[in-house]
């Protein structure tokens, strides 16, 4: 199986079917999300997810630049 289907089945798949007609399952404005930073490019290396680097804090309020 690609990777970016894995990874796909493992994010925003995931959260759309467990959350149908939701605010999850997608990076766009007005929605949720839990970000991580992984190092390295799952896209190549799946392994590469295993290698969580850290990220900032949760926030309420979206950053706006």
């Amino acid at each position: 199986t690609p990777n970016h289907l894995i990874l796909q089945g493992a994010t925003s798949r995931a959260a759309t079917w467990l959350h149908p007609d939701t605010n999850y399952g997608t990076l766009e404005e007005g929605k949720l999300a839990d970000v991580l930073v992984v190092r390295g490019d799952p896209l190549q290396d799946i392994t590469a997810t295993t290698q969580i680097a850290p990220a900032p804090a949760p926030c309420d309020q979206p950053h706006r630049p």
